[in-house]
């Protein structure tokens, strides 16, 4: 079983990156940009012209990473509460009391992190959708479902770009002029 949602897992990866290796040569950045996992969601922030947006994004990732922190500092005091109990042992029991506020901290910054990646991901389609001239009701595909949508946009050909170039810092002058 593991290996099958590992390979639908993958099947979706390899799909959606293929469309946003798409997606990038249509901005004028290059396609390989897509295979690096942060790479890929920094710059599709990056041509959507969104960059506060794409460190909002990233730090909802970090609060992510702390909450699961916060996760593992309350299991490993429940640990030692529980071998201290077992074996009679005072090994840091009165320091479990004392740990009500993680659920806040865990709670707190997975809460804010989902919010701050929903938002930052629906303003980015948003502005993609602009971008490259489809249907405004696009937008929502885009956001609720990247995997389909981003696809379609970066291989469908009647959606193009407004600006024919993208100017970013990471594209030297020889690859612009290989793409033009």
């Amino acid at each position: 079983m593991d290996y099958v949602i590992l390979t639908i897992c993958l099947i979706c990866y390899a799909i959606m990156t293929a469309g946003m290796w798409q997606l990038f040569e249509k901005a004028g950045l290059p396609g390989w940009y897509a295979v690096i996992p942060v790479c890929n969601t920094w710059f599709l922030f990056s041509i959507s012209k969104h960059n506060s947006w794409g460190v909002a994004y990233f730090v909802g990732l970090v609060l992510y990473i702390i909450a699961f922190l916060a996760t593992w500092y309350l299991s490993m005091w429940l640990v030692v509460a529980f071998f201290g109990a077992v074996f009679s042992v005072d090994l840091g029991w009165q320091h479990v009391s004392s740990l009500g506020w993680t659920s806040y901290v865990i709670y707190g910054c997975l809460y804010a992190g989902m919010a701050l990646r929903i938002v930052s991901r629906g303003i980015c389609a948003m502005s993609l959708v602009k971008q490259m001239h489809c249907p405004r009701a696009f937008w929502w595909g885009i956001w609720l479902l990247p995997m389909v949508f981003l696809p379609l946009l970066g291989c469908k050909k009647e959606y193009t770009w407004k600006h024919k170039q993208i100017t970013h810092p990471a594209v030297t002058r020889t690859s612009v002029m290989m793409v033009m």
